[in-house]
């Protein structure tokens, strides 16, 4: 069994199909000699092409394994038992019973480890240096083979489910998932409540007598059969010698012999609640509308992609689109639309099309309207069919990103490819997700054909509803109200004219056709090296010799000294950024779906743009956004929405306890600071006058450094630079005024303590950081603080998450704030578990006690960390992506340590 590749990807792909019917993918990434590992020799090192006093070392090995059931097949009388029993397969096994022994193996050699619940699926991946892969599948394997699933693990991991769950109750996309589940058929599996959290499966299987113990140890039995699992591995080892790990490791998963849970038999999810109008009060301040359509399971139409098709339509943004009518009537800020392909969406029973809208305060004034265009758009695809043209575009797109894809993170990888072998031939496993092969007008005909007004589900969501409100979901709470749709709407729906404003996308502009290879036209170093320094700017250029695709990255920090000196200014940056994006969205999204992306983004100096993707046409699209920069205009209508959105977004940040308590951090260890909640308290006070003033003189002083890497001559840099400063026309900033920012000293010895209330009066949740000052940034003290986190990374989430059940949201990391180094231990709690001055005092004791923690390690366990750290550190890029982030990392701190990894090691 082959597997189809793209013939720019390197490595070598095997299909194999063990005796008790798991297949598995194997991924040898063997790319030179190099890069081979010696398995048996912990001590064997490789010469690195660029610096052989350290080498790099090689990409993480990873595994992902996909049990074909989920959240589905959970029983009626305990809902969310699939997602509780993903949480206790990690718990130990026969072999390895510590309950925590495998994420701390993990952990100690700089690994990950995660998994997650979908509908029908259910995905268990982790990734570790190679030299640990072999005893890592060993351990990983025998959850399947024999896991303890241990009574005392049973009360902990139902609290860890509950905390996810309090989590998500504060998303509205989750909380309107559940009210659709809630509206469901009864008897369907999608009228499950499929998080699960402590009354369904503690409070309410107690009352029923159920012991839940013994249900998750039948239900893994019943369904966590290798006849349905899927295995997709990567290493630096031959293909052969995978083979042999994954079948010693992973025969003896037992095979129950029974077909993987399907649900085609099941009659549809919905029954006439679906077709009618819901009013939904959000948890953000926002209005939104929701138009939905459920139609038969039309995963098997993969080689066509109906879906996607219409889903690339009716979420344009170019001109003739939906969102172009809208944001010309000032209805709308964003549009998205399609099919995720995930489980919810994507199944055995059912598939959902959706068309979610975020509207101004002006579109939910003329809501109804919103919806006809929405139906006008639908009716003009109808009318004019399926177009071969826009097909043929969507499968060129889909055939060139495929062939010159960026390698990803290996975890990432295989996470995917482990589930798309549950829903593909295994010629098709790399490519049955994203490429379009044969055009069937009369399909996609048919598909669109569906969607019609009556058959919508139409959802109304903005705090304005509040009060027409009384009804409540029963597990999240989200509150709404449901009635027919009036009937002249769908009068009025049904016979409008297709609108003269509303057509298919033209020819795309931006569509690469050169793909090759630039010749070196200046010395070639293995970092950034200036290309060109002048008052106005300085150019950070590296051609890309390793992966050598036909793409670029152009990253831009335009800086201006007047952004600190109020939180006005703050805001207006803010506000420029989003009206310049305004301005530029219809012919930058048909950039983006040229696979060139952009973004623009405020920053406390000033603003970065961003540009990656296929270098021949990456230039126009770069004029294009300076162009806009330079010329900038707005109409004081546009302001006005503008200004309005982003005060509700700065709400929307700051309801978010975790938010809140980052900016919070910042706001006392920063000099200047202007935090989300200071723009508030000013950005009624801007007007358009003040801003048009503050964008000219924001453009008459600027400095501008940049950095330019990939498949681009440094002329073509240096070129793209000059078109920067002629055709802005700025002045340059003297040193001495562009932005420096100071961090404020902490008290010694004294800890200072600052509590914010929170904004959002219905969420449970609680952020507590604690955060620790350490000393000025040097290369030895930065490594020594990842090495602490690198040890402490384990016991604080086996300590603070799994045996005190603080949160589910339990972290440790380094902060390197202006120059200072320090750390933060951060949980993100619940109020009706714990108060602030108990989870508080459990940090604290962790803290305490992890100086013991460390007193003991003995000298091979803290070597073993000092060896993962260095894995971690020097970890080979997988992508010209990783490559760059790293350097404009260390452009914009302004340390241009860009050997930093190699530096550190030497520490």
């Amino acid at each position: 069994m082959s597997v189809t590749k793209s013939r720019t990807d390197p490595r070598d792909y095997r299909v194999i199909n063990l005796a008790n019917g798991i297949r598995a993918l194997l991924i040898s990434d063997i790319q030179d000699d190099e890069a081979r590992v010696d398995n048996n020799d912990d001590d064997k090192s490789s010469n690195s092409s660029h610096d052989s006093a350290t080498p790099s070392s090689p990409k993480q090995s990873a595994a992902a394994l996909c049990v074909g059931v989920g959240s589905f097949s959970d029983p009626e009388d305990v809902q969310g038992l699939a997602h509780f029993l993903e949480h206790m397969v990690f718990m130990g096994s026969s072999k390895y019973p510590e309950e925590n022994g495998f994420d701390a193996f993990v952990s100690k050699h700089g690994g990950y480890s995660n998994a997650s619940t979908d509908c029908e699926r259910t995905v268990f991946q982790f990734s570790i240096p190679p030299k640990h892969f072999r005893e890592g599948l060993d351990r990983f394997c025998h959850f399947f083979t024999s896991p303890i699933l241990a009574q005392s693990s049973v009360e902990r991991e139902i609290e860890a489910v509950d905390s996810e769950f309090h989590l998500a109750s504060q998303v509205d996309s989750c909380r309107l998932q559940q009210l659709r589940n809630h509206i469901a058929v009864s008897g369907h599996p999608m009228s499950n409540f499929l998080w699960g959290n402590r009354v369904s499966l503690k409070e309410n299987p107690t009352e029923k007598g159920i012991n839940i113990h013994e249900r998750v140890k039948e239900f893994y039995k019943k369904f966590y059969s290798s006849g349905y699992m899927t295995l997709a591995v990567i290493s630096q080892d031959t293909l052969d010698i995978l083979e042999q790990w994954v079948t010693e490791s992973f025969s003896n998963i037992p095979n129950n012999n029974q077909p993987r849970p399907t649900f085609s038999s099941y009659p549809k999810p919905f029954d006439n609640k679906f077709n009618r109008l819901y009013k939904v009060v959000p948890i953000k301040d926002t209005h939104q509308l929701h138009l939905s359509w459920c139609l038969p399971p039309l995963h098997q139409l993969y080689r066509t992609k109906p879906l996607h098709y219409l889903g690339w339509l009716v979420g344009h943004e170019g001109e003739g689109s939906i969102m172009s009518l809208l944001k010309r009537k000032h209805y709308a800020v964003s549009l998205v639309a399609g099919n995720s392909s995930e489980g919810y969406e994507m199944n055995t029973s059912f598939s959902l099309f959706q068309c979610s809208i975020t509207l101004t305060d002006k579109g939910y004034d003329n809501i109804v309207e919103c919806c006809a265009i929405v139906f006008q758009y639908i009716k003009m695809l109808q009318q004019v069919g399926a177009v071969e043209r826009i097909f043929r575009e969507m499968q060129s797109l889909e055939d060139t990103s495929f062939t010159f894809r960026e390698a990803e993170d290996p975890i990432e990888y295989v996470e995917w490819i482990c589930e798309a072998m549950q829903l593909f031939p295994s010629n098709h496993y790399l490519t049955g997700r994203f490429l379009m092969f044969d055009y069937q007008p009369e399909v996609i005909q048919r598909v669109q054909d569906m969607l019609v007004p009556e058959a919508a589900n139409i959802v109304f969501m903005s705090p304005r509803v509040t009060g027409e409100c009384a009804s409540h979901e029963p597990w999240f709470g989200t509150s709404y109200t449901v009635q027919d749709v009036p009937s002249d709407w769908l009068d009025q729906w049904r016979s409008l004219p297709c609108h003269l404003k509303l057509h298919i996308p033209s020819i795309n502009p931006f569509i690469a056709t050169e793909f090759k290879l630039k010749d070196i036209d200046q010395h070639t170093s293995q970092y950034p090296s200036v290309a060109k320094d002048t008052p106005h700017y300085k150019l950070w250029y590296r051609l890309d010799d390793i992966f050598k695709l036909f793409r670029a990255r152009i990253h831009i920090h335009i800086m201006s000294s007047r952004l600190s000196q109020s939180a006005e200014s703050a805001v207006m940056v803010d506000l420029l950024v989003e009206l310049l994006l305004h301005n530029v969205a219809e012919i930058g999204y048909q950039a983006e779906i040229a696979q060139l992306s952009y973004s623009l983004v405020a920053e406390r100096s000033g603003m970065v743009m961003k540009l990656f993707g296929f270098d021949h046409k990456i230039s126009v699209l770069y004029k294009t956004l300076v162009d806009h920069i330079s010329s900038f205009e707005t109409t004081e209508e546009d302001f006005v929405t503008f200004k309005s959105e982003l005060k509700k977004s700065y709400h929307n940040n700051v309801i978010k306890a975790k938010k809140l308590s980052k900016q919070m951090r910042l706001k006392v260890l920063e000099q200047v600071f202007w935090s989300t909640i200071d723009k508030l308290e000013v950005i009624e006070g801007i007007s358009s006058a003040n801003f048009m003033e503050f964008v000219q003189l924001f453009k008459q002083e600027l400095y501008v450094e940049a950095l330019v890497q990939g498949n681009i001559t440094s002329q073509e840099a240096i070129e793209q630079m000059e078109y920067l400063c002629c055709t802005v026309r700025y002045q340059p900033l003297l040193p001495d005024q562009r932005p420096q920012f100071r961090t404020m000293e902490l008290p010694c010895n004294k800890v200072s303590l600052w509590q914010q209330a929170g904004l959002n009066q219905q969420s449970p949740n609680t952020a507590i950081v604690n955060y620790y000052q350490c000393c000025r940034s040097d290369m030895y003290s930065d490594t020594l603080t990842q090495l602490l986190i690198q040890c402490m990374n384990e016991p604080c989430f086996d300590v603070l998450r799994t045996k005190k059940q603080l949160g589910y949201d339990v972290h440790c990391c380094t902060h390197l704030t202006n120059g200072i180094v320090g750390f933060s231990i951060a949980v993100v709690t619940q109020a009706t578990k714990f108060s602030v001055n108990e989870a508080s005092r459990c940090m604290q004791q962790f803290t305490q006690d992890f100086c013991g923690f460390l007193t003991d390690l003995s000298d091979d366990e803290f070597e073993d960390h000092v060896k993962a750290l260095i894995d971690i550190i020097m970890e080979s890029d997988t992508s010209l992506e990783q490559e760059v982030s790293r350097n404009w990392d260390e452009i914009m701190r302004q340390y241009y340590v860009f050997d930093r990894r190699h530096k550190q090691v030497a520490a």
